[in-house]
């Protein structure tokens, strides 16, 4: 699968590769060309395994958990590494999703773990506290092992060593080390984000942020993502955040072929509220067709 981020928050990172909204000429931002050399993966793993232990006997050591939730049937050293989300895959895999108005409920979760968590809770006679550790930590190491493997050949050895032992060490590393997150999951989605135009390390003009152009924007990232030979251009799926949400929704709705669309707390009016004057004003705003139209009758530039 792959993923075009849209989002209202502008990056602080540099940007690897310059997509223009007028030329759609891309300019690669650093050489991402494989050089000579293999990562070496199992000292890779070691340490990745020895980073696990360490962190599973902390939280072994200093986790007050309660016994009286139904799904920690597993372990008691296991018991740490669940809390917030891992409960809910755990009432998902178990009794399928649900929805309560007005309500924190499970439809907020993608379904890849859950289904996860009830195969191989099937193997482990239900015991969704060991099959949630396992398949965390696992993905945690595929996760470790994809990332040495594409950082090795295109860095010097003392950035890619710095980058993967970042990944393993930073604060945030031990939803790969056993938890019953769905953390290590995420590298098997391709994704690409962007800075629109007029924001973060765009060379337009600040006047050249605005919805229509930020729509625009959105329509070439898809362009050049399809035109990726790697990346399979029937399996595209959008996701926005925010303001990111109505671009994604009109992105969705004005470009065939985007297989999925994923809102994140969008700014997103569905045109169904009790306000009829409002609804009414919102269908006769124009949607952005035309702009995608225009878009695509620029021919690409390499």
């Amino acid at each position: 699968m792959t993923l075009l981020v849209a989002s209202s928050i502008e990056s602080t990172r540099p940007t690897t590769t310059r997509i223009s909204r007028r030329s759609m000429c891309v300019a690669p931002g650093f050489d991402a060309s494989p050089r000579a050399g293999r990562a070496p993966l199992r000292w890779v793993l070691a340490a990745f395994v020895a980073v696990a232990v360490v962190v599973t006997v902390v939280v072994a050591v200093t986790a007050v958990v309660s016994r009286d939730d139904p799904y920690l049937t597993g372990r008691v050293w296991l018991d740490g590494w669940f809390h917030g989300d891992a409960v809910w895959y755990c009432r998902i895999a178990d009794a399928g999703y649900s929805y309560t108005p007005g309500q924190q409920s499970s439809v907020a979760f993608f379904p890849v773990f859950p289904m996860l968590l009830r195969g191989v809770g099937s193997v482990f006679d239900g015991n969704y506290e060991i099959a949630g550790s396992v398949i965390g930590v696992v993905a945690g190491g595929a996760a470790v092992v994809v990332f040495a493997r594409w950082v090795w050949p295109r860095f010097p050895r003392a950035e890619a060593v710095t980058a993967i032992a970042v990944l393993q060490l930073y604060p945030y590393s031990f939803f790969l080390s056993g938890a019953a997150y769905s953390d290590g999951l995420f590298t098997g989605v391709a994704s690409l984000r962007i800075d629109f135009a007029g924001s973060g390390d765009s060379e337009e003009p600040d006047l050249a942020l605005d919805y229509p152009g930020m729509v625009t924007d959105a329509a070439a990232s898809v362009d050049y993502l399809r035109a990726d030979p790697r990346f399979d251009p029937t399996r595209f799926a959008v996701l926005g955040l925010s303001r990111g949400g109505a671009i994604a929704a009109t992105l969705a709705g004005t470009v065939p072929g985007v297989a999925a669309l994923v809102e994140w707390s969008g700014a997103v009016y569905n045109g169904s509220g009790p306000d009829r004057r409002l609804r009414d004003r919102r269908r006769r705003v124009p949607v952005v067709p035309e702009l995608v139209r225009q878009h695509r009758a620029v021919p690409p530039a390499r």
